[in-house]
């Protein structure tokens, strides 16, 4: 019923609709004049000094062909008058003027989550941004959340861009290599001698590294006394050839672990 009420909502204003063309103009036309789309935004209240939140909703072909879709859109409009709804795509992309609705995200979602739980709907949320430029880039923000989100944890309903976006970095990373050919080379020769000697080479260099080369709070957590832990670790440092000091380094190998153990995860 509360659906069929949100249908049957009078019209959108022309203000309204001169707004969706717009913001579907960002997104489907990648040659379209931003300083001409940004002095219309303007015209309409959206100013570049405003704050926006992007919002995608994954739909199905029954949400098209009933009252679903348009009643998403009406219930958006109606309970965040300084917003914009529209089918895009096979999807319902929401943009949120935070600045004129004088909200922050984190309010925004919390007001959005039980509907988003009732209705059987999946969300996707950008980061918060500034002007019109970054517009376009927080739908792919948004696009990204739901896709990765729903993948790496398909049984929530709600995902955010900054929970995905080191997946994405690694899955973008990964896309004309895989994970054993960009990680680092000696990473290889731990994992290899452990396979064939039954070593814990990997495991210990990887705790050491997640407790930030602590090499006592290491042995405790794998349960080995500090002086057995630092003989491994000297094993380890000979295999790399490092002294396992270089910042730049240190950073490579945690991003090899995750390369690596996407890679897994694929297979």
């Amino acid at each position: 019923m509360e659906y069929l009420l949100y249908h049957e909502q009078a019209p959108a204003s022309r203000q309204s609709d001169a707004l969706h063309k717009i913001l579907i103009t960002v997104l489907s036309d990648r040659t379209a004049d931003y300083l001409d789309i940004s002095q219309r935004l303007s015209a309409l209240g959206w100013s570049t000094q405003h704050d926006y939140l992007c919002l995608i909703f994954q739909i199905t072909y029954l949400d098209q062909k009933k009252i679903t879709t348009r009643a998403i859109c009406n219930y958006l409009d109606k309970q965040f008058p300084y917003s914009c709804s529209f089918l895009f795509k096979e999807e319902i992309v929401a943009y949120f003027n935070l600045s004129r609705l004088e909200m922050d995200a984190d309010t925004v979602a919390g007001k959005l989550t039980y509907f988003i739980r009732d209705s059987f709907l999946k969300a996707g949320y950008s980061r918060p941004m500034k002007g019109h430029m970054n517009l376009r880039r927080q739908y792919i923000q948004a696009s990204t959340a739901l896709d990765v989100g729903s993948r790496k944890k398909p049984y929530l309903w709600i995902h955010h861009f900054n929970n995905v976006a080191l997946t994405y970095i690694l899955e973008q990373s990964t896309r004309r290599l895989p994970g054993y050919m960009l990680c680092h080379e000696k990473l290889l020769d731990l994992q290899r001698m452990d396979r064939e000697q039954n070593t814990e080479y990997m495991l210990t260099l990887r705790t050491y590294l997640e407790e930030n080369l602590n090499a006592t709070q290491a042995a405790s957590l794998l349960f080995i006394h500090r002086s057995t832990f630092l003989y491994r670790l000297d094993k380890i440092k000979n295999i790399l050839d490092s002294g396992l000091d270089d910042p730049e380094e240190i950073f490579y190998l945690n991003l090899s672990f995750r390369l690596l153990e996407q890679e897994e995860e694929k297979n």
